[in-house]
């Protein structure tokens, strides 16, 4: 509903960071990409990739982002095989994420951002061991919250 949100995603592709352009294709990827993305404020990016299923049996993968504050900036990978699975709920301003779930495991995650100011929040499950995580984050101090939270 908002104006100047700026959306890419790519399945299949892989891209390194959030200002890179050179989409390079997975010549192997087999993976059951899903993603859902309900944007409703303004002035957001969300970039994300989603790619492959080298072994040939991978029916994972799904993403589901939903951001309703402004000025937020997501940007995230999950790639490998095996289910991944990652939903984020953004519901204030200002927040700035990095996400990659990776490796063989199947990894799950669920994040909440609230609070009257903003998150930097790097998120990482690399591993070929199953991982999960769940963070409700409620920032309430003034100039922001820093979270890195890494699980290999």
């Amino acid at each position: 509903y908002g104006t100047d949100n700026k959306m890419w995603w790519a399945q299949g592709y892989e891209i390194d960071s959030r200002t890179d352009t050179n989409w390079a294709k997975d010549g192997s990827d087999g993976g059951d990409h899903k993603v859902t993305v309900d944007i409703h404020g303004s002035r957001n990016e969300v970039i994300g990739v989603q790619r492959n299923c080298s072994a040939g049996q991978c029916d994972g993968h799904t993403a589901q982002i939903y951001v309703y504050g402004d000025d937020n900036s997501v940007f995230g990978r999950q790639k490998a095989d095996a289910s991944k699975t990652f939903v984020l709920l953004i519901q204030n301003d200002d927040n700035t994420v990095d996400y990659l779930q990776d490796g063989t495991g199947e990894h799950v995650a669920n994040i909440t951002l609230t609070g009257a100011y903003g998150t930097d929040l790097d998120f990482v499950q690399h591993t070929n061991t199953a991982q999960s995580y769940t963070l409700s984050q409620n920032c309430q101090t003034s100039g922001g919250c820093t979270i890195s939270i890494t699980q290999q």
